[in-house]
């Protein structure tokens, strides 16, 4: 019995030893994430202070300018929530919320992200059209 107990006082400073050397790990990875992240903001200073002199400097009229940049995805996920992603030129909807549809016949086609056909039937699910071959 005092053999079990001797081992198990044994392991237990064991286990002690190695909190304190993970403890120490942990702190020297806080230290450098603090660090990442303060190189992270003078970055970020110097790319916003170089798009500033190049959006000066480009010969592309103000209309544009604002027209190429990409804006959030207007479309509202299943939990509530504004989509993250950018949305395509030219459109409101990101390629997932993006719709492209074509009718044919009484049905209307869509097409999804990574370019497979379907329709939607009276269940409300989707039925993918066969590709020709």
């Amino acid at each position: 019995m005092k053999r079990e107990i001797n081992d198990l006082k044994l392991m237990i400073e064991a286990y002690k030893q190695t909190i304190k050397e993970k403890d120490v790990q942990l702190q020297s990875l806080r230290d450098e994430y603090v660090n990442l992240q303060a190189l992270m903001a003078k970055i970020g200073g110097i790319l916003s202070i170089d798009s500033v002199d190049v959006a000066q400097t480009s010969n592309v009229p103000a209309e544009k300018k604002e027209d190429s940049v990409m804006q959030q995805c207007k479309a509202i996920t299943a939990s509530g929530t504004q989509c993250s992603r950018k949305a395509e030129v030219g459109s409101d909807y990101c390629w997932q919320h993006k719709k492209t549809k074509v009718t044919s016949g009484s049905r209307e086609i869509y097409t999804g992200p990574r370019g497979g056909r379907y329709y939607i039937n009276s269940s409300g699910k989707k039925v993918y059209v066969k590709r020709k071959k």
